[in-house]
């Protein structure tokens, strides 16, 4: 990845967790994991801030758009 990110962590349609402004990784160091904090199915990965920006909270419902 090239800029910071925020991990929603999804449970069919409903935000389970939320892991926000998580670093670039810098050359040579070893990688984090990062991991759900329960049960998911999906996960959708956005620019740091993202999350706090459309005050996403954990039990929020999300509606996917079909374009």
């Amino acid at each position: 990845m090239l800029q910071p990110i925020d991990i929603i962590w999804i449970k069919d349609d409903i935000i389970v967790g939320i892991s926000d402004n998580l670093p670039v990784p810098k050359a040579g160091e070893e990688l984090d994991y990062y991991y759900p904090p329960s049960e998911m199915n999906r996960v959708l990965e956005v620019a740091a801030g993202t999350a706090q920006a459309n005050n996403w909270q954990v039990g929020d419902r999300l509606e996917y758009i079909n374009p």
